[in-house]
């Protein structure tokens, strides 16, 4: 499942789900953006202790 993710300018601070109901406010453990087989991925670790990667320019993004 595709999951939508705002990230604040100093990449300290993310919104999951933004436009829903249920968004949560949730600070940034780590962020990486690299190369993965030809392909930008990056990959994103919470605070809360959930990590999510994402292939399309931190559009959307999957949990792992």
């Amino acid at each position: 499942m595709k999951i939508e993710i705002e990230i604040n300018q100093n990449d300290t601070i993310a919104i999951v789900n933004p436009m829903s109901n249920f968004a949560e406010t949730v600070g940034i453990e780590d962020i990486h953006e690299f190369d993965h087989d030809g392909q930008e991925m990056t990959t994103l670790e919470l605070e809360d202790g959930r990590e999510f990667e994402s292939y399309d320019d931190c559009q959307t993004w999957k949990e792992l």
